[in-house]
């Protein structure tokens, strides 16, 4: 996730899959913040925040699969609308040996 709004953004929450969360807290102008994580079963990518005292929130942002690994970029833009990009996932980059 990248705040590219030029303003910071505060109280950051990702979840995924219902059962995983990550409670970034804030994110300053530029910044970057990386989540990894493997799903336990499939669901979507939701963010929330907050930007100059109003809400920015995103919901269903991408759909993750158990065995489907993609990456994800989601993007606030200057006028606080969410962009979202896929690709596909590396399938070596989340088994535990490599």
């Amino acid at each position: 996730m990248v705040n590219r709004s030029g303003r910071p953004l505060e109280q950051v929450s990702l979840s995924a899959c219902r059962s995983a969360k990550c409670d970034v807290g804030a994110l300053a102008p530029g910044e970057r913040c990386v989540w990894r994580f493997s799903p336990s079963s499939e669901g979507t990518l939701s963010v929330t925040g907050e930007l100059d005292g109003e809400t920015v929130a995103l919901e269903d942002a991408c759909m993750f699969f158990v065995f489907d690994r993609i990456d994800v970029t989601l993007e606030l833009q200057p006028n606080g609308a969410w962009t979202v990009r896929e690709a596909p996932g590396a399938p070596w980059s989340w088994l535990p040996w490599r």
